[in-house]
């Protein structure tokens, strides 16, 4: 197609009834499709036909591809009838599928005929509920139709016929509940403002009974075809005079099919007139195919059939060689490469030559079926599913001797085959397989494995035949979970789920009662209580009327409506006697209300919400009419999801089952515990967690800017990831940088399974966390850690079906009520065309949501974001929020970690190969101490401090170890003296440069965390600080590490040990000088103030970081700089034994100086490494990553 306009500019001209709609391609016979040019007026004909029976109550699926036309009915019908459209998920509607949308209200839908025809045959129980079927484009079976009839009498089905060229249907036929199916399905009669002729070669009308050529005129007729005027004038005719309806000018259009007046009337279908055929609802003009194969070099003769070998009607070619072998998978892959998908024959059949007629004519029907061709020979087939699996395979593609190896799509598969054949293995070996595990294992062997490995227990309701319909039933995992926390006292917000809705109108108060009394009878989980004790917590479903939710009616004004919302969510169930929801009504004014709906987590989750709310919606649309509301039952209820469950974690204990492999998957990874876990998911955090905790949250706005977002889109999708990943990468990263942490397990919320059609409908808490550790080890790229997070992420959602509860009882035998069990930080992105409040109106009254006040949550982080986009897909910027624990932080800590996490994103995008140690992360990874070198520190320490207020303790765990390090046969710990600032923060970037497993502690200033004595020299410190590491580590060897004025510090303690019969087997000092403020004894060089103990600056400093410590930390922080000024001025430092491993900056420093200076104060190797860095960016990124190195090499084992 060419622009009829260059410019950029909209076009503001109206568009008219003859102005063209769409193309929409067809087979054409030359090998070149045709593209069918459709004007408005015909589609606005279509959609504005009386004959159809939608109205504002219906619901019609729509799953069409836009190529196809029966999206026009999907689309324009509905919408122009008032109904509503429902859009299905992507791939095949099966029938668990339409079951599904059927449950969730769908009361019309279209399938072809091939879909319709597998669907009736194999599970005609699918289509009840619905009011309306449509089928068509191709030969409806009446054996179908009257299955269809069987299951579901209250079925109208509209059987519908129409080429393309006449937009979607010309004629239909209308078969209403009752009336009797015939053994042929008329197409019936022409829809309104059009004509159909059945006409002889010379275009004159046939007498009814006898066959002739169908032709269509009127309304929804084609333009013609898009730059094909030969191909147009040669379907599009002029129109007779002598016809009945005929004008001067008209066109029609020659159909090529054959049809005949029946004696009721109506058009009965009677073959093709010409060569062409029908494939699952497509034109196929076989000359278009034979073209394309004998293209192939191989090949010198063609020709093409439908076969309808298998039930299903299918595309069969048939080549005669041109002197050698054909490759006939290979050219199958090039069709498919150059053709749409259903012109690509599903088998290839080689004949030596053609068969003949008497007549010397191609003998058609001597044409051999579709066999197993010339297949590899593969191995037998082991065990009786591999023997089944072969049979079904044989039964369902017609092919005889199929092996463990055959394809299922070279052997001539296609998606209605592919309904069909997972329909037969769930019958007869019952195992439930998703129609995509067919197409990306197609081989017997393959699905074998995958049953062994992935098949799931089918969900379905017979397992409450066997059980007293009045007994107790069990409870999942999930339900035991939150049953355990509401009754140890922590009942609270955090488990309940809440919606608001601001009503205006005039509300029909019985009717909301009645609507709600509904929506529990629906939903067998919203009237059940909990009875039974910890070890046997069981669901006691009570009758609809019995287990009715209570209203309360609670007048208010909108000033109290805050607090009385916050108070009504809060209150708890007593889950043993009541029903786990209740609706709290609060009118404002006459016309304006609050509907408040709260559930416990036991009996909803925030899909939930959705659903109940829909469901509220219809039936008080019903009740305000005076009608119960009539809509299909629930094809399950949650216990049936229960009894599943249960049957799903009965192979625990069997070695080959699919939850004993997710079980030891999981171990694998989150082998290590509570403790472990708890380490390497918890952010670095302002304040204690709590021996109670609240469960309060608080939350921060957070956004990334669009061009931001586009560039860490692009970043994402070059290292095959998505911008859940990405996101998912830069948290683990700033988690990282922030603690020094190698692995990070960050959490995420799954919804109800989508593999699970039938849970769509239903409220239940069908919710699941996963957990997705992160390896950030080796100082990888972003890149890199992208391709971690993605492979992580699609091994955990490969290992999904084992629920969290289970797998937190196996990694963590005895968790704490303190915090979750594997993870503390979770991250939740939306797309942000996700809105279902946007379905939420109540019939009569203006409806929309009421803002709530977060959640609580036993989290200590949530990230949640929603991913902008353009209409065009572009990235329009990510928005959310951080949710935070208020026990843990307070809004300034978490507002600070929010601007890193975004400044950490702008990095990443902009530079995908930066690497971990050099992402800069304000606060993370700073200079301990202010000077002339770096005009900012201040301001970087008070960043970092936002995330460790609280760590001001002398010994500071960086990465602790067991008790009595260094005693065993454990690594020994490394202990790093803290600069002249007195904390040492500064040195956790160090950790990701060490041995994962080697303990490291900080030596923090006295007199910081409290107000005490201070030490009265270097001496005095450095014997205090050995007191303080004995108690960690009570025998030697000890290592030891400083930086600036911590190395003196640390050279002191060594003369200390070593005086008191210890070995240093490690002493590294960071640009540290044994020389006091001012000349240096060598040779009168001025030292930088970076070497000074801070002095004047300190009080400048304890001002910076005061904001985030406090008024009472800043004072004692001032004594304490001040202190250390005073003793560093007096100290005159003592020699030590043993060597010494020495990092000298060279910037700003004369050569040499730094080893000629400890010379004569150690006895050993003094070991020197230079760093192109000054004194304060010796700390920086990619400096530490050279450090690291060499100190890790050093570290005593």
């Amino acid at each position: 197609m060419r622009a009829a306009v260059e410019a950029s500019e909209p076009v503001t001209a109206g568009v008219g009834p003859d102005d063209l709609a769409y193309v929409m391609y067809t087979s054409g016979s030359t090998g070149t499709p045709k593209g069918v040019a459709v004007p408005h007026g015909a589609v606005a004909a279509l959609a504005a036909d009386p004959g159809w029976s939608l109205g504002p109550g219906d619901q019609v699926l729509m799953h069409a591809s836009h190529a196809f036309d029966a999206s026009l009915y999907e689309t324009w019908v509905p919408l122009v009838a008032g109904a509503q459209v429902v859009i299905a998920e992507p791939g095949p509607v099966d029938a668990a599928r339409l079951r599904a949308a059927v449950t969730e209200g769908v009361t019309a839908a279209h399938l072809t005929a091939g879909v319709f025809r597998v669907l009736a045959e194999t599970a005609p129980e699918c289509f009840t509920g619905l009011r309306e079927l449509l089928t068509g484009g191709d030969v409806v079976p009446p054996g179908a139709v009257a299955q269809l009839r069987r299951a579901c009498p209250e079925v109208r089905l509209r059987h519908l016929y129409g080429p393309t060229e006449t937009t979607l249907c010309a004629t239909w036929h209308v078969l209403e509940p009752g009336e009797p199916v015939g053994g042929t399905l008329p197409i019936g009669r022409p829809l309104q403002g059009r004509r159909a002729y059945v006409l002889d070669a010379f275009l004159r009308p046939v007498p009814p009974g006898f066959t002739g050529e169908l032709y269509l005129a009127g309304a929804g007729l084609a333009r013609g075809y898009l730059g094909r005027p030969a191909a147009s004038a040669e379907r599009f005719v002029a129109v007779p005079a002598a016809l009945p309806g005929a004008s001067a000018g008209e066109r029609m259009y020659r159909t090529g099919d054959l049809a005949r007046v029946a004696a009721g009337g109506e058009l009965v279908f009677a073959g093709r007139a010409d060569n062409q055929l029908k494939i699952r609802g497509y034109r196929v003009e076989p000359a278009e195919v034979e073209a394309a194969l004998t293209a192939e070099p191989s090949v010198a003769e063609a020709l093409v059939l439908a076969r309808d070998d298998l039930g299903e009607r299918r595309l069969v070619g048939y080549v005669v060689p041109a002197g050698g072998e054909v490759p006939v998978e290979e050219i199958r892959g090039r069709l498919a490469e150059r053709l749409p998908a259903h012109l690509v024959p599903s088998a290839i059949v080689v004949v030596a030559a053609w068969p003949v007629t008497a007549h010397g004519k191609v003998d058609r029907r001597a044409l051999p079926a579709p066999g197993p061709g010339e297949r590899a020979a593969g191995r037998d087939p082991v065990g009786e599913v591999e023997e089944r699996l072969c049979a079904l395979f044989g039964d369902t593609l017609g092919v005889a001797d199929v092996g463990v190896t055959d394809n299922f799509l070279e052997l001539g598969g296609t998606s209605t085959l592919a309904m069909r054949l997972v329909a037969r293995i769930r019958e007869e070996l019952g195992a439930e397989l998703p129609i995509r595990q067919l197409f990306s294992t197609p081989t017997p062997a393959g699905l074998a494995r995958a049953m062994a490995a992935k098949s799931r227990p089918v969900l379905g309701p017979g397992r409450r035949a066997d059980l007293d319909p009045d007994g107790p039933l069990p409870v999942t995992a999930r339900q035991r979970r939150m049953w355990l926390l509401s009754r140890i006292g922590d009942e609270a917000e955090g488990l309940h789920v809440r919606v608001a809705l601001r009503l205006r109108g005039r509300l029909d108060r019985d009717a909301l009662a009645g609507a709600l009394a509904d929506v529990g009878g629906r939903h067998e989980i919203l009237r059940t209580r909990f009875p039974g004790s910890r070890r046997d917590v069981r669901q006691e479903i009570l009758d609809a009327e019995t287990g009715r939710p209570p209203l309360e009616i609670c007048p208010a004004t909108e000033d109290e409506l805050p607090g009385l919302l916050a108070d009504r969510a809060g209150r708890p169930f007593d889950l043993t006697g009541e029903v786990p929801w209740r609706a709290h009504l609060f009118p404002l004014t006459d016309r304006e209300q609050v509907l408040l709906v709260v559930a416990h987590r036991i009996a909803a989750d925030e899909e939930s919400v959705d659903v109940l709310v829909r469901d509220l919606a219809a039936a008080y649309g019903a009740r305000r009419e005076g009608r119960i509301p009539e809509r299909a039952p629930l094809a399950l209820q949650f216990a049936d999801y229960a009894l599943w469950e249960r049957e799903l974690l009965a192979g625990a204990d069997e070695r080959d089952s699919l939850i004993w492999d997710q079980i030891e998957f999981w171990r694998d990874r989150l082998a290590g515990g509570d403790d472990e876990h708890a380490d390497t998911s918890a952010p670095p955090a302002g304040r204690a967690r709590p021996v109670l905790p609240s469960r309060r949250a608080g939350s921060v706005p957070l956004r990334l800017p669009a061009d931001s977002h586009a560039r860490l889109l692009e970043a994402a999708r070059s290292a095959g990831g998505t911008m859940f990943t990405a996101v998912h990468a830069a948290l683990a990263m700033l988690l990282s940088r922030l603690d020094g942490r190698t692995s990070v397990t960050i959490g995420t919320r799954l919804p109800r399974d989508e593999e699970q059609t039938g849970l769509v409908p239903m409220v239940g808490p069908f919710s699941r966390w996963l957990a997705l550790p992160v390896d950030l080890s080796g100082d990888p790229a972003f890149t890199e850690i992208l391709g971690r997070a993605r492979d992580v992420s699609e091994d955990a959602h490969r290992h999904q079906d084992l629920p969290f509860e289970r797998l937190a009882e196996l990694v963590v035998p005895v968790p704490s009520i303190t915090r979750h069990p594997i993870f503390q930080v979770a991250l939740q992105l939306d797309e942000d065309d996700v809105r279902p409040e946007e379905s939420w109106a109540l019939p009569g009254l203006r409806t929309s949501p009421v803002p709530m006040p977060e959640e609580a949550m036993e989290l200590d982080l949530w990230l949640k974001l929603l991913d902008h986009r353009t209409d065009e897909g572009d990235a329009d910027g990510l928005v959310g929020s951080l949710v935070y624990a208020e026990d843990r932080f307070d809004r300034a800590g978490a507002e600070a970690l929010a601007q890193r996490l975004v400044a950490l994103l702008e990095q990443v995008g902009a530079a995908p190969e930066v690497r971990l140690s050099q992402v800069d992360v304000p606060g993370s990874e700073r200079p301990a101490v202010p000077g002339a070198a770096d005009p900012q520190p201040a301001r970087r320490w008070t960043a970092a401090a936002s995330s460790r207020t609280q760590d001001l303790e002398m010994l500071l765990p960086l990465r602790a170890g067991g008790a009595g390090e260094g005693a065993g046969n454990g690594p020994r710990p490394l202990f790093c003296v803290h600069p002249s600032i007195g904390l040492s923060w500064a040195y956790t970037p160090l950790l990701r440069h060490l041995p994962a497993d080697l303990p490291v502690y900080g030596i923090q200033a006295r007199g910081i965390a409290r107000e005490e004595p201070l030490p009265g020299s270097v001496e005095e410190m450095a014997a205090d600080y050995v007191e303080l590491i004995r108690g960690v580590q009570p025998s030697g060897p000890y290592q030891l590490l400083g930086w600036s004025f911590g190395g003196k510090v640390a050279q002191a303690m060594a003369a200390r040990l070593e005086e008191e019969g210890a070995e240093v087997s490690l002493l590294a000092l960071l640009d540290a000088y044994p020389v006091a403020v001012g000349r240096s004894p060598l040779g009168g060089l001025d030292f930088p103030a970076g070497d000074r103990p801070a002095g004047d600056d300190a009080h400048a400093l304890a001002e910076h970081l005061g904001a985030a410590l406090g008024a009472e930390v800043r004072a004692r922080l001032r004594r304490v700089m001040g202190n250390m000024g005073e003793i560093s001025q007096r100290y005159r430092p003592r020699a030590s034994r043993g060597d010494l491993l020495l990092f000298a900056a060279t910037a700003g420093r004369p050569a040499g100086s730094a080893e000629e200076a400890w010379k004569p104060l150690v006895g050993g190797v003094v070991e020197t490494h230079r760093v192109a860095a000054d004194h304060y960016t010796m700390l920086e990124p990619a400096s530490l990553a050279e450090i690291g190195r060499v100190v890790a090499q050093k570290i005593e084992r």
